[in-house]
């Protein structure tokens, strides 16, 4: 039974990873624009038919439960049309600089974080096209590294791996190595982005995400405390189609009177909040299909939780 079931995911993930492939060759062929368009009509098409879709109701209704259930639908198809405009815009990642998409609000934050020398740390999310990020500061020329999560496809790792690497050569996995690479980045007074918004395993600390407490991660916060770079956070918004804002917000620094594990915490607790408020005012561009809460634990299941033991 068990070489049953592993045979059937097999074909499962060969299945997943040539419809990858085969979207990744049909839409490079195809103008930026028109590419974005059909991307985004498969999306908002197919993507509500598909049982996930019931995950993003669920954390709909844990993040935002005053909304009508009209108002939970539109959300779910614009997040479904913003992601398969995300695929589709994928082979076309370098336009977005040639063709002067991408507008960056908050230059000055980066230059007084690299003025100092030390690196910028970049903490953002899923949000609009997460990947325009790496493309705006490697066409400025500076070091960039991106830290990845591996898929669970392992037949599709390698397609994630080539695209990406056309934009930011330094391209790692989540994991003891990416550390190094990150530091030797930092220590080039380069660019580090991380995506921080996904729930986190045993390793991460409760802290609260919409109000609810969230498994979050602390090392971001950590290694910028101990390599004196900057940490910022990065929020993305799609305007008109495929083009883009790219928000870079003040720095977050420890609170003068907390060191160590609570300055961490402090700082990811901020960074949580400027995610909240980003995706509260653009939730269809944020990808709901994170498993961003742990609903088969209570949140004082976990050691770091402090509040009440109440629902």
């Amino acid at each position: 039974m068990g070489k049953i079931k592993s045979l059937l995911n097999e074909i499962g993930n060969l299945t997943e990873a040539v419809l990858a492939y085969g979207f990744y060759g049909f839409f490079a062929i195809w103008p930026l624009d028109i590419a974005s368009a059909m991307g985004g009509w498969i999306g908002r098409t197919v993507g509500p038919r598909m049982s996930v879709s019931k995950r993003a109701y669920k954390h709909l209704q844990i993040a935002l439960p005053h909304l009508t259930q009209a108002e939970q639908q539109k959300i779910v198809i614009e997040m479904w049309d913003n992601l398969g405009r995300n695929v589709a815009e994928t082979p076309h990642l370098k336009k977005l600089i040639r063709q002067n998409r991408i507008q960056l609000e908050g230059w000055e934050h980066v230059q007084n974080a690299l003025g100092k020398g030390k690196g910028l740390l970049i903490a953002s999310g899923h949000f609009a096209n997460w990947e325009v990020g790496p493309v705006y500061f490697w066409d400025k020329g500076y070091p960039v590294t991106t830290v990845y999560r591996r898929p669970n496809n392992r037949y599709i790792d390698p397609l994630l791996r080539f695209t990406r690497r056309a934009i930011t050569p330094q391209l790692l996995a989540k994991g003891h190595k990416a550390a190094a690479g990150i530091v030797r980045t930092l220590r080039q007074n380069g660019v580090v982005g991380v995506l921080v918004d996904q729930r986190m395993s045993e390793s991460g600390t409760m802290l609260p995400f919409f109000g609810r407490p969230a498994m979050t991660g602390l090392a971001t916060a950590q290694l910028a405390l101990k390599t004196g770079a900057t940490l910022v956070t990065g929020t993305y918004i799609r305007q008109n189609g495929a083009h883009f804002a790219l928000r870079v917000h003040p720095p977050i620094l420890p609170p003068p009177d907390l060191t160590g594990t609570d300055a961490t915490k402090a700082m990811m607790t901020e960074v949580n909040r400027i995610f909240t408020d980003h995706i509260a005012q653009y939730p269809g561009q944020w990808l709901w299909l994170h498993r961003r809460w742990d609903s088969k634990k209570k949140p004082w299941d976990y050691p770091s939780y402090t509040g009440p033991k109440s629902p």
